[in-house]
């Protein structure tokens, strides 16, 4: 899941100054034994602005939405209509660069009327492979920048926008995580990238760090009282609470 989440996240594009980029993409999930997850991703540009959103409607997980707009990044939350600016996106937090780069196949596919070309690579957590589209990648230049400087894990190797993705992870339990191009247009999308007027702004969950360190200042003042393992349990149980929002909104 994080794969699909870290390839996801990333779609923008620039072209004509009255046109943007809309690519959706259909998302599906073979867990196994476990329920299997199917859905969209859809992603738009207009001028520098993008809006990505992946449905998963039909699961717990629900509908999930990042938008970056005017320099800023902001995490959505349909379900309740708020929203939430951020540093980075939650799946691109704390990346690192494990990863093999991929390699070419020598394979070409047609997908949604467009050839590509077939990368794969493995290691001992999954097998994974990408087909890419290099004349898009000229057309939709800034796109694919933005993809790769945001991805930089997940398209090491590659010179191509990608068309279609899947990974399968090793293990007990094998999972199969695909994403595959159903169409790309152009129109103009402004109007779609904008936070809606009913939504409310959440706060950043404080950080475990700035947590303790608060917590310590307060226990070291005058007017302080309580024991000092009252105090540290007061800190751990903040940390939790940090960790946890942390994980469900993002850095």
């Amino acid at each position: 899941m994080k794969n699909i989440l870290l390839l996801c996240l990333v779609c923008t594009s620039a072209i004509a100054a009255d046109q943007g980029v809309h690519i959706t993409y259909k998302m599906d999930m073979n867990q196994g034994t476990k329920e299997n997850l199917h859905g969209l991703a859809q992603y738009y540009f207009q001028d520098g602005n993008m809006w990505a959103e992946m449905d998963f409607s039909q699961s717990p997980m629900g509908t999930m939405v990042f938008v970056e707009k005017d320099g800023k990044k902001f995490t959505l939350f349909p379900q309740e209509k708020s929203y939430m600016e951020v540093t980075e996106f939650a799946s691109n937090a704390k990346k690192t660069s494990s990863k093999q780069k991929y390699q070419p196949t020598g394979q070409k596919k047609k997908i949604a009327g467009y050839d590509c070309e077939v990368f794969a690579r493995e290691d001992q957590h999954s097998k994974d492979s990408i087909c890419v589209n290099k004349s898009l990648q000229d057309q939709y230049r800034a796109l694919f920048s933005k993809m790769k400087d945001v991805n930089k894990e997940d398209l090491q190797g590659v010179e191509g926008l990608p068309l279609e993705y899947q990974s399968v992870a090793k293990g007990k339990n094998v999972t199969t995580t695909s994403m595959v191009v159903q169409n790309i247009e152009n129109q103009n999308y402004a109007k779609k990238i904008s936070i809606p007027s009913d939504y409310k702004k959440k706060d950043m969950p404080m950080m475990p760090k700035d947590i303790e360190k608060m917590m310590k200042s307060d226990a070291s003042s005058p007017d302080s009282s309580g024991s000092s393992q009252d105090m540290q349990k007061k800190i751990d149980e903040m940390k939790k609470m940090a960790e946890e929002m942390k994980k469900k909104y993002g850095k």
